[in-house]
């Protein structure tokens, strides 16, 4: 009595570059990757949180240990969710960022949402230095979009092509642009007499559309009043969701749907960005929710405590 039984495992232990898995799964992810390198005779070096081969490319394992993460009880499919997600990335045809002339480059330049945990990951963080805070977790990266591929570009690639304040102007007014060509779907999501505005796209810069938020919010609702803000959050790649900050009514209909719509979200998609659910004021982003695996708290702060006050 009272002696630990050897047949009960304690909780899996996360992984620190692939939190979505625990050490034991992410290793078997991480040889599974150098094991793919290695048998199509490409000189690459396994490291936590991405594959870097010979010429200098990396290839980030986070996208493909969320994939492993939603099938966890098959492991034994591994081995076919690696062979899928290399092939997919090695076998398009994209021109080395240094062959492409001042002009090619700045048309597949764009501003990129992207999570901390990612950037972590990378072998020289510092090297996205550059990269400033633009809400609790997420940070704005420049990268390419080129053909089958992004292209996430450290400062040392950055400082040959240009001043810092004109590059990151030109990735902005290109991901803007994509609200003139790509597909982007925006419906209410309503539940028991409350509702928000949900955007869905098909093009990976849905969520990043976020960074002119103001301007996409005008678009969609135009003579809208951003003045007392908007609740929103990225949950993943392909979606933006958010309301105008009105009054009462509104900040309780936002608080009380968009934060587990969005952590459910966030877990489901292959390509989760932040859990969290994030206010625009006055050109600052603030958070208004705290996550841990499964649960998500409201933190409104003074701002939105008025109005939630004046709706109890």
């Amino acid at each position: 009595m009272g002696a630990t039984d050897p047949g009960v495992s304690g909780p899996a232990q996360r992984d620190g570059a692939l939190p979505v898995l625990d050490t034991v799964s992410a290793d078997q992810v991480r040889a599974l990757a150098g094991a793919w390198f290695a048998d199509h005779g490409i000189l690459a070096a396994v490291r936590p949180g991405c594959v870097q081969t010979h010429d200098g490319r990396q290839y980030g394992l986070w996208n493909l240990a969320v994939a492993c993460s939603r099938d966890a009880a098959r492991r034994t499919d591994w081995g076919a969710v690696v062979d899928g997600h290399f092939s997919r990335l090695l076998g398009a045809a994209a021109q080395e960022v240094t062959e492409l002339s001042d002009a090619e480059f700045g048309s597949a330049l764009r501003l990129r949402l992207v999570g901390d945990a990612v950037l972590r990951s990378v072998p020289d963080p510092g090297a996205f230095c550059y990269a400033p805070s633009w809400a609790p977790g997420i940070r704005a990266v420049l990268v390419l979009d080129l053909p089958g591929r992004l292209v996430a570009l450290p400062e040392a690639q950055l400082a040959a092509r240009g001043a810092m304040t004109e590059l990151v102007a030109v990735g902005r007014r290109n991901t803007w642009a994509l609200v003139d060509t790509e597909n982007l779907i925006v419906q209410p999501v309503e539940h028991g007499g409350r509702w928000f505005r949900c955007m869905i796209g098909d093009t990976a810069f849905t969520s990043s559309l976020a960074l002119m938020l103001p301007d996409l919010v005008a678009r969609i609702e135009p003579g809208a009043a951003v003045d007392r803000g908007i609740i929103f959050s990225v949950p993943y790649r392909h979606q933006l969701n958010y309301r105008v900050v009105e009054g009462a009514a509104s900040v309780l209909d936002a608080l009380t749907l968009i934060p587990r719509f969005t952590l459910k979200g966030y877990h489901d998609s292959p390509s989760p960005l932040s859990p969290l659910t994030f206010l625009w004021l006055d050109g600052a982003v603030t958070a208004v929710s705290e996550v841990d695996d499964v649960h998500v708290t409201v933190v409104p702060g003074p701002v939105l405590e008025t109005y939630v006050a004046v709706g109890g």
